[in-house]
């Protein structure tokens, strides 16, 4: 999926990229928005695939 990131509302938002969210039981696209970190010095970590016992599971993206 092609996103347009769009300028900044202001200084200290990051840019958090748009994904494939796992909702009412199927895969919606969750377009790109902008955020302020959720406390100083935190750091977004983008949503991954996790290798599981019986396959693979979706970890969303988060603050840290």
């Amino acid at each position: 999926m092609t996103e347009v990131v769009t300028i900044s509302p202001g200084p200290g938002y990051v840019w958090i990229a748009g994904s494939y969210e796992w909702i009412g039981g199927r895969w919606l696209w969750a377009p790109g928005r902008w955020e302020r970190p959720h406390h100083p010095g935190a750091i977004w970590v983008g949503g991954s695939w996790h290798h599981a016992h019986n396959g693979y599971a979706w970890e969303r993206g988060h603050w840290r």
